[in-house]
């Protein structure tokens, strides 16, 4: 933030120099001139599309407006704006300025300012934009520069907004609807501003979660600068949040290696609904016409210093006594609300010492008591001390007395708890159990919910939960939970550790249920899923597997359904560790036959899962098997023209996309199929076929005993050559499907000349006519060799037939001695030179195409390298501090790989170019050699 001020500040001079010595025939000199000179200073692009200078729109002052003024990273942040301003207009007092001892500006204006603070991953920020070698105090102001005094009469911030992102730590403030007032005194020793500020959003997000949302805020604030813009004493500040009031003063020192803090705070208004009303309405229900009652206080100190190596320290004391909450309509409330809660945070590197202490928690919801305390000494360290017990008893019927739960037409059971936890963790991890108190039980019996918001009920039977140090022992588990009857026990480890250190949550179930319709629980309402059942199903999304867990599950399940697939006898286990869920030897039925899997999705890349499995299918239907499965149809756009059932092997590998579908590009894979009896009905190419050869019985065939091996990659289906017969006549099939549906197959098919269609026995009859007049003596042969080309798609194919000749006695076996000599020696040797030298051409010339694009390839990856080198010494370098140094390597390591990765992608992309343009060459040479 420092440094944030440091950069408009140093900008704003700049231009307030350039206007007190304008003459004002010379502004378009000095305006290029200011545009050049933060440019050239400065490590990003600065520019305004209008300005003007007027001494007669307010004479005798003297005005100057700007448009669209803007700040747009360079480099790393290129395309980002870190400043933009619609319009800004400064009056200054003309006799003030031409007296040189006290400038008056009468009033600044600045609307619609947007500040987009930006701080990457990697630590770097977009608005660390000032050069090394940039010295302030000599571009700015001579060191013999004379004292100054400037009256601000008054200026304003309106409808603009600013962001503070820095993803590093995952931190997120932004306010919006901002509007900022105020005046006072500013001189080369001394400020004072009385300011007045208010926003209509203010939102904080720390590592996903939300701690303030869409807070209205309002602040009125008096402070002095002095020090040279280094010492802030906070003075009368007023600060309103939503409907919590705050004090604050203090001072806020800022040396050149960080700010040095001192400021107290605490609440003006002591009212339960100040503390509720910061509470998100994702988390809150409605609070219009909530009755409240009870004291809150709040106060605390932020002290200490914070630079690379240091964090103030805080401390928070709060207090709610004989709190009441009452809802509207709602015949029940929530009374004696008794809370004393304390955090400590001393000064240091960190808040690893920080200490939590809520010695009192206690609440009556509808007549059910609920108390609970938590002590965490260390609360951050790597081995937090924890004490804490918890104690209720909740009759779920009447919750809903006191609490509006909005679209809940029943909530039934009853809860009972009763758990005492204290030790170190490090008990825990050394198994030391006898170290660390862990004992108690929770129920819950005859729990039933139903709500709008999921589109099925939930009824659980019984659930009992017993504590030990070692483990949660989930000793019984009985639901329905829509159609499902699930049953479960099992073992949780590691809940404490999971718990204070965020490490690892370790958990062993058994699970047994009837059916589970696994669309019931992706779909966001019941009218979604009513919506769906009448039009069409709902597209699915991305299930993330958690990341801190290792979970194993046995299954055994009767009936599973999933997107449209049924199956029965679900058996198997799965496995779910470190984002990734794995199944074994997971055993259905499903389309009256068997399939056995074993496989990973895998999402620790959330925007791009991945699906890693092998099948092993027996006696499933291939018309079926096409309906219900989309890749299947896809991928063997015939087998929703085939009756009969095939075992098929197959293992593949595939991205899926936001709606989890593959991405059939990304696929890669083998397997086989096998048939031993298939019926192909109303598949067009081969009607086709039957047409052209005039052989209307091969339209619909009746095939046995068909293997075929496939293989897919780079968006198509590869089917190696395999030999089938059809109606009695052997033929040969291979080629290949693209995922977007177009053929390129070759049947290679033996056909008795007794079969040919009047047509064909005719075009063949005259061939043999015209050797016969020649004086050969040639018949009809037994067989026809034909190649069909097929092309197209699946409802459009196009079907391409090269007759080869006869077999028997045929016209290949009377006449090709007589010719075969003469074409020989004048037309088949020539012609082979010819290709033969054109083909050595071809891939000589791609060779060195293919050298040339690796040499390229390799300098621009050693250009990466190099590059990555230089900022990972530079930032080595610039370290001033032990601590800043192991972040800096850690930098450094992180820029030198990302660049390394870069570098092989580069080599990695050349290299398959390199391969196609040879591959591409050598079919070029093939083809002429043929």
């Amino acid at each position: 933030m420092k440094k944030i001020l440091k950069v408009l500040g140093i900008i704003l001079l700049l231009i307030l120099i350039a206007l007190f010595a304008i003459p004002y025939f010379f502004q378009d000199k000095i305006v290029n001139f200011v545009k050049t000179e933060l440019n050239k200073e400065l490590n990003a692009h600065v520019d305004f599309a209008d300005y003007g200078l007027s001494l007669f729109s307010n004479f005798p002052d003297f005005t100057f407006k700007l448009n669209d003024f803007k700040i747009d990273g360079q480099g790393t942040f290129e395309g980002t704006r870190l400043l933009g301003i619609e319009k800004a207009e400064i009056t200054l007092d003309l006799a003030s300025v031409l007296g040189g001892e006290e400038y008056k500006i009468k009033h600044l204006i600045v609307d619609e300012l947007v500040l987009n603070a930006l701080v990457n991953e990697s630590g770097l920020a977009n608005y660390d934009i000032m050069k090394e070698e940039f010295d302030t105090d000599t571009t700015v102001v001579q060191e013999d520069a004379y004292p100054y005094k400037i009256l601000l009469e008054g200026y304003e911030i309106t409808d603009s907004k600013i962001v503070y992102d820095n993803q590093s730590l995952g931190a997120l403030v932004e306010v919006e609807g901002l509007n900022h007032s105020g005046s006072g005194q500013l001189s080369d020793q001394y400020y004072e501003l009385i300011t007045e500020t208010n926003a209509q959003s203010a939102n904080i997000i720390y590592e996903g979660t939300a701690y303030l949302s869409d807070a209205l805020t309002e602040i009125d604030a008096k402070f002095n600068i002095s020090d040279e813009f280094r010492q802030f004493d906070l003075l009368e500040n007023d600060i309103r949040i939503n409907d919590l009031h705050l004090t604050a003063d203090g001072q806020i020192y800022m040396p050149e290696d960080g700010f040095d803090m001192d400021i107290n705070y605490k609440t003006t208004e002591s009212d339960l609904l100040t503390l509720l009303s910061l509470i998100p309405a994702d988390y809150m229900p409605e609070m219009s016409g909530i009755e409240t009652n009870g004291t809150v206080n709040l106060n605390g100190v932020v002290k200490g210093k914070y630079d690379d190596n240091n964090l103030p320290g805080f401390t928070l004391n709060g207090t709610v006594d004989n709190g009441f909450v009452k809802y509207p309509d709602l015949p029940s409330e929530i009374k004696d609300i008794q809370i004393e809660a304390h955090i400590d945070a001393p000064e240091g590197k960190d808040f690893s010492s920080m200490k939590v202490d809520i010695p009192q928690f206690h609440m009556e919801l509808a007549e059910n008591p609920i108390d609970a305390n938590l002590l965490l000494r260390d609360a951050l360290s790597e081995d937090p001390y924890m004490k804490s017990s918890i104690n209720s008893q909740i009759d779920f019927s009447s919750v809903k007395d006191a609490l509006p739960l909005e679209g809940t037409d029943e909530l039934n059971g009853f809860l009972t708890a009763d758990v005492d936890l204290e030790g170190n963790l490090s008990s825990i991890e050394n198994e030391d159990y006898n170290q660390f108190k862990a004992s108690g039980t929770a129920s819950l019996v005859d729990f039933d919910y139903i709500s709008d918001s999921i589109p099925y009920e939930t009824h659980i039977k019984s659930a009992y939960l017993n504590f030990s140090p070692q483990l949660l022992d989930l000793s019984k588990f009985d639901a329905e939970v829509g159609s499902a009857s699930i049953s479960a026990k099992g073992k949780i480890d590691n809940y404490i550790a999971w718990f204070l250190n965020d490490e690892t949550l370790r958990g062993r179930f058994t699970v047994n249920s009837n059916f589970i319709d696994l669309n019931q629980f992706m779909s966001e309402s019941s009218s979604e899923m009513q919506t769906a059942t009448e039009e069409e199903a709902l597209p699915l999304s991305v299930i993330e597997v958690p990341k801190n867990v290792d979970i194993e599950l046995n299954a055994q399940l009767e009936g599973l359904k999933y997107d449209n697939v049924d199956m029965r006898n679900v058996a198997g286990k799965i496995e779910v560790k470190e984002a990734k869920a794995t199944l074994k030897d997971l055993r259905m039925e499903v389309l009256n036959g068997v399939v056995v899997v074993n496989g990973s999705y895998d999402t620790k890349d959330i925007n791009r899962p991945q699906v890693d499995f092998n099948y092993k299918i027996e006696d499933i239907g291939i018309k079926e098997s096409a309906s219900t499965f989309n890749t299947v149809n896809t991928l063997a756009p015939i087998a929703k023209r085939c009756l009969g059932s095939f075992d098929s092997g197959m293992s593949f590998s595939t991205a899926l996309n936001e709606n989890m579908e593959p991405i059939y590009e990304s696929m890669k894979g083998d397997g086989n199929a096998f048939t031993s009896s298939v019926v192909i009905k109303n598949f067009e190419p081969l009607a086709k076929i039957a047409n052209i050869l005039k052989l209307d019985q091969f339209a619909e065939q009746a095939i046995k005993n068909v293997k075929v091996n496939f293989a897919f990659d780079d968006g198509r289906v590869t089917v190696k050559p395999f030999d089938v017969r059809i109606d009695d006549m052997d033929a040969e099939v291979a080629g290949s499907t693209g995922f977007e549906g177009d053929m390129d197959y070759t049947m290679k098919l033996k056909v008795p000349t007794a079969k040919l269609g009047g047509n064909a026995n005719q075009w063949m009859s005259s061939v043999l006519g015209k050797a016969n007049d020649l004086g050969l003596n040639a018949s009809l042969g037994e067989f026809v060799n034909v190649n069909l080309g097929i092309t197209g798609t699946v409802d459009e194919p196009k079907i391409k037939p090269v007759f080869q000749g006869m077999e028997g006695q045929s016209v290949q076996e009377v006449i090709q001695d007589k010719v075969e000599e003469v074409i020989t020696q004048e037309v088949i040797d020539p012609a082979k030179e010819n290709a033969k030298a054109e083909a050595e051409k071809i891939m000589a010339d791609a060779q060195a195409q293919s050298d040339k694009i690796m040499e390229e390839a390799r300098k621009s990856a050693d250009l990466v390298r190099k590059e990555a080198d230089k900022q990972a010494k530079k930032l080595v370098d610039e370290a001033n501090n032990p601590l800043a140094k192991i972040a800096a390597e850690t930098a450094a390591k992180k820029v030198k790989k990302e660049a390394d990765k870069n570098a092989n992608k580069i080599i990695e992309t050349a290299q398959k170019k390199s391969d196609d343009l040879l591959k591409k060459a050598q079919a070029q040479a093939d083809a002429k050699l043929q």
